[in-house]
């Protein structure tokens, strides 16, 4: 792995407090993101409809209850069984929120139409007891608060069904009703009937009992198809038991609109125990039938039973039978009865119950436990004499019948007596009330959700930036990429940009160095001179003559535009000319060079006049004491490869005797081969690099066409750093 690889990844690991730095320095991102989410938050809680629900308890008692017959094994499990789980679906079923339906005209509705986004939310803010709110912004079909309608009859052929139609209030209380396509349908008054033909076959008719608007307001009606409006009903609609064996069922509804919303919640409990009334009605009829249809049959039975008997005691002078015989005749008597019992009770069950169902396997188990007591007791009768036999048998089918019939009988009569006096098993204990407080939207929790959400998107946005920028930021990075020193790092100058708005609108010289002195990122620069001026003594040793010294010539370029090498070249000669020596800045950028606006100087003659002109008229003197100015120049006449190497070498050997510093601003290497040219004639070479622009491939190749030149750059420059980042007062403190 390259050590410009392994650098990347030990970048990407960083600590938690680089981090914290990280965040730190997004901290005006993360605010303006988390505050753009809260401000959505704010308008979703203001231009939301809200949602208000109701609630109503209902009693729901056990629907059937076992006869004494039944109590035995298995009745308790039975028991606890709970009532609610069918009952509530039975509350939302089609059939109870159908009804409910019809009878409160659900399907039609008529609204006032509203103003895209906020016109609803305006309108709910207008208090009603100033009458009608006045049209704001000129739309005036718009609704904008106070307005009211209300519709008794919509019947529309099917064509017309679902899709909304538009109703126009008139003056003196008219109206006109308009198809999805805007042709008239008809027209009418408040509380006439309004008829028309739709076509050939289905007419129209509408009914409108209440309607306070201005004229010229827009409403929206629509008749909607029966079974959408009961599933949504449904969706909106919510059963539960209040505890898990719990006899108490509380019914939920949602709607936007509080009032309409607890008056349909009621019309749902009322309906739900009307309907069970007419269940149990129903049930008691279905149960009198049954008995009045086993009545005649029981009777019959009774009669031949009796006949029977009292012909065997005729033909045998009657017959004295023993105490054992007497008592399974009772015996018998009484199981028969039961087991009959059992059996209409089962054949009753049947109808409405499956054979695995917990109360017929307990009927089942009853009905064979009596099954094997009578075949005990019939094989005690069997070792009885004949005689006796004989007529316990008749005695006994003298006494199931008897008992049979004697409470078919007392069944039926309940049962008239019960349908008479039906009662639901349903009851209303607490009917819903329109509630003032909507559930939804909830401020408090939308506003926590909303900072939850925005901070946790800002930091992903602030990781993420991060993790895709892949350019640097800091001298550290520099060193350990390229192992080359960081000589300054300079930071952003807000003073910079204000001074370049203002020589925008008023042309003159924007340095730096002569309107802010003392500002930060020349402090910087400054030491950069500190580490430049070894490099002068080196190559020109401080004990020759000043006549035999010749200047050092610094080379100040970067690997992409933008890095603002001029700024640097510029500035840093200007701090040299204010120690008392001679400086010469060259603009060597000769198709967008700059310099002569910056120090004040004329743009031609310069380079491009090398050729043609003495070198002395290219020379400009600058308004920086000390500081001279060879510019790039006007058009270029000649080889840019002859100016910038023989004529531009020539010159410097002449230059380099009359001034201590020579400092050149290039093109960009990686942009046009200029700076490689220009970069031979130089005794030290500077690389600007910015800030949080430049990568480490880009700068990889830059060094690599310069030193595949044989120049070999002896710093770096980090510019335009942030002055607030953490990251950097860490790194400029490390780098000293």
């Amino acid at each position: 792995m390259s050590a410009i690889a392994t650098a990347e990844l030990n970048a990407t690991t960083t600590p938690l407090d680089e981090y914290l730095a990280m965040v730190i320095d997004a901290r005006w991102l993360i605010l303006a993101l988390m505050a753009a989410v809260l401000l959505a938050a704010g308008a979703y809680i203001g231009l939301s409809t809200p949602v208000y629900r109701s609630d109503a308890l209902l009693q729901v008692t056990t629907p059937f209850s076992l006869p004494e017959v039944m109590r035995g094994e298995g009745a308790e499990t039975v028991a606890d069984d709970s009532p609610l789980i069918d009952e509530k679906t039975v509350v939302a079923s089609r059939a109870v929120l159908g009804r409910v339906v019809d009878r409160l005209g659900l399907e039609i509705s008529a609204v006032p139409r509203y103003l895209p986004l906020v016109g609803e939310a305006l309108a709910r803010g207008h208090d009603e007891d100033l009458g009608l709110a006045q049209p704001r912004w000129g739309f005036r079909h718009y609704a904008w608060g106070g307005e009211q309608i209300e519709l008794a009859t919509l019947e529309l052929p099917k064509r017309l069904t679902d899709p909304p139609l538009t109703l126009i209030a008139e003056e003196g209380g008219g109206y006109r009703l308009l198809d999805p396509n805007g042709a008239l349908l008809l027209v009418g008054r408040v509380g006439v009937l309004a008829e028309a033909k739709a076509d050939s076959e289905q007419s129209l008719k509408v009914l409108v009992t209440e309607l306070v608007a201005r004229p010229g307001t827009y409403f929206q009606v629509t008749k909607r198809a029966h079974r959408s409006v009961v599933g949504a009903l449904q969706g909106a609609l919510s059963a539960d038991a209040t505890g898990k064996r719990s006899s108490i069922l509380k019914l939920s509804l949602e709607g936007a609109d509080a009032a309409e919303t607890a008056r349909i919640l009621n019309a749902i409990a009322r309906e739900y125990a009307r309907q069970n009334v007419a269940q149990q009605s129903l049930k008691a009829t279905q149960t009198l039938h049954f008995l009045e249809d086993q009545l005649p049959d029981l009777k019959r039975r009774l009669e031949a039973a009796e006949a029977a008997l009292h012909a065997f005691r005729q033909q045998h002078n009657s017959v004295d039978l023993s105490s054992e015989a007497r008592s399974l005749i009772e015996q018998t008597a009484k199981a028969e009865a039961e087991l009959t019992a059992l059996k209409q009770t089962r054949e009753e069950l049947r109808r409405r119950f499956k054979p695995r169902h917990p109360q017929m396997m307990s009927l089942d188990r009853q009905l064979t436990g009596m099954v094997a007591l009578l075949g005990e007791l019939d094989a005690r009768r069997r070792a009885l004499p004949e005689t006796e036999r004989t007529y316990m048998r008749l005695a006994r089918e003298v006494e199931v019948a008897t008992a049979l019939y004697t409470s078919l009988l007392n069944s039926a009569q309940q049962q008239r007596v019960a349908m008479a006096s039906t009662l639901a098993n349903v009851r209303i204990l607490d009917p819903a009330f329109p509630v003032q407080a909507p559930v939804w939207p909830r401020p408090t929790l939308v506003m926590a959700l909303a900072t939850l959400l925005g901070g946790f998107l800002s930091l992903g946005i602030v990781f993420t930036r991060n993790a895709l920028n892949h350019s640097i930021a800091d001298p550290k990075t520099l060193e350990a990429l390229f192992r080359l020193p960081v000589y300054a790092v300079i930071p952003h100058s807000k003073r910079q940009d204000r001074l370049q708005r203002v020589t925008a609108r008023k042309p003159r010289h924007a340095l730096l160095a002569i309107h802010q002195p003392a500002d930060q990122s020349l402090e910087s620069l400054r030491a950069l001179r500190v580490s430049f001026l070894p490099t002068r003594s080196a190559n020109s040793p401080s004990f020759l003559p000043a006549q035999a010294r010749s200047a050092a010539v610094m080379v100040i370029t970067s690997a992409a535009p933008g890095a603002g090498k001029s700024f640097v070249s510029a500035n840093f000669g200007a701090l040299l000319a204010s120690t008392g020596e001679r400086v010469l800045l060259i603009d060597a950028d000769l198709r967008k060079g700059q310099l002569h606006v910056a120090v004040g100087a004329v743009h031609e003659p310069g380079i491009t006049s090398l050729l043609v002109s003495d070198l002395d008229r290219l020379i400009h003197t600058t308004s920086v004491p000390g500081l001279d100015l060879l510019p790039s120049g006007g058009g270029i006449t000649g080889s840019v490869d002859r100016l910038l190497g023989e004529c531009l070498g020539e010159a410097l050997g002449r230059l380099r005797q009359r001034y201590d510093h020579i400092i050149i601003d290039t093109p960009p290497v990686l942009s046009v081969a200029d700076a490689v040219i220009v970069g031979r004639h130089a005794t030290a070479a500077v690389l600007v690099v910015r800030a949080g622009q430049a990568t480490p491939r880009e700068l990889e190749y830059c060094l690599l066409r310069l030193r595949r030149a044989g120049i070999e750059p002896k710093g770096l420059l980090l510019n335009d750093v942030d002055p607030n980042s953490r990251q950097y007062g860490y790194a400029y403190a490390a780098s000293g």
